[in-house]
């Protein structure tokens, strides 16, 4: 039998998961491993639990909860053989959908017996990693002005009205990025390593997250207009093909702007321009499917 550990946000989306957890644990136990519980106690604190239980010897972390959680676990896990069994549980579940990991908990716990693993890449924001994005410019302005209750409560509704509410005031930057040297211009940028965006919206179609480069996009629109009529693009997964979108595949790349210009990972505004971001290839084994292609939509 196979020991491990939960790591778990109790507040993650919406309820309490508390109880979900403990159902989640007998779960694992009748596939044959055993999990200890851990839940986290205040905001950042996924780390060291996800450290305490690599000091019990745990041979795999499972985390229920957010992209935020999954973050702080994994950049734990980096560069080791020990694999990660991610349980979404959060509000968008961005990584989960684009891994074809399925969306309810006791479902994607039966991937540990039943699925196989793959050598995730990430990508290092200065000292901070990530697994999917790195955003600066707008969205990183909408998930600092989150409210939280409101998240809770409206689950990705909520993000709607907190985009629009920026949108009414928000004076785009002008960012300076440099993809693998190659200087470009635009108003927000993202670098992802995934095809999925804010959720269940599709970004880059091609994007491949075990192929060792990370996925550049810069809008060059700097009005609320612009960007806007961008959004049809947006839902039928046909962005890239605007004049207006520029897209490269790279390993490193560096976002300057003014200096309060904010960017975020995987969903957490954590600081301000300029960034310097680099691909983490094969950076975090995660238990996904089988099926050998992760999911391009919904």
């Amino acid at each position: 039998m196979s020991f491990g550990a939960m790591v778990f946000n109790p507040t993650a989306g919406r309820g309490d998961k508390s109880s979900a957890a403990r159902r989640l644990v007998e779960v694992l136990k009748s596939l044959g491993a055993e999990a200890e519980m851990l839940p986290t106690r205040a905001p950042g604190d996924a780390a060291g639990r996800a450290r305490e239980a690599l000091q019990s010897g745990a041979e795999f972390l499972a985390v229920l909860g957010g992209d935020g959680s999954i973050r702080e676990v994994g950049e734990v896990l980096i560069g080791s053989t020990i694999p990660l069994l991610i349980l979404p549980a959060g509000t968008s579940n961005v990584l989960a959908r684009s891994l074809n990991i399925p969306l309810d908990p006791f479902e994607a716990v039966r991937l540990l017996a039943e699925g196989r693993t793959i050598a995730l890449d990430g990508g290092r924001a200065d000292g901070n990693a990530f697994f999917f994005m790195c955003g600066a410019g707008m969205d990183a302005e909408v998930m600092a002005g989150m409210h939280v209750p409101s998240k809770k409560i409206l689950g990705r509704a909520s993000f709607y009205p907190a985009v629009l509410k920026l949108l009414a005031g928000y004076v785009f930057p002008d960012l300076r990025v440099e993809a693998d040297g190659e200087p470009l211009e635009g108003g927000y940028a993202v670098v992802t390593n995934i095809p999925h965006y804010a959720g269940k919206y599709v970004l880059v179609p091609d994007a491949d997250p075990c192929d060792g480069l990370l996925d550049l996009v810069v809008f060059k629109a700097k009005s609320r207009w612009e960007l806007l009529k961008l959004y049809p693009r947006l839902v039928r997964s046909t962005l890239l093909d605007h004049p207006d979108v520029i897209h490269r595949r790279v390993r490193t790349v560096r976002i300057q702007g003014p200096p309060t210009t904010r960017f975020q990972l995987d969903g957490d505004t954590l600081g301000n321009v300029p960034v310097n971001v680099a691909v983490l290839p094969a950076a975090l084994q995660v238990f996904v499917p089988k099926h050998p292609e992760p999911r391009r939509g919904a």
